[in-house]
């Protein structure tokens, strides 16, 4: 489990702990595709 790879004493802790950078990511991930999407667009036009 990662919470005992890391020494964390529960998931809660190591969720509480890294959930920023989980969320981070994802907003990332969601803008990289949204712009790709776009120019897939705009190159169709």
């Amino acid at each position: 489990m990662v919470q005992h790879n890391l020494g964390h004493f529960s998931a809660a802790f190591t969720y509480d702990t890294y959930c920023h950078i989980a969320e981070r990511m994802r907003l990332g991930n969601a803008d990289r595709m949204e712009e790709y999407y776009h120019n897939i667009s705009a190159q169709n036009e």
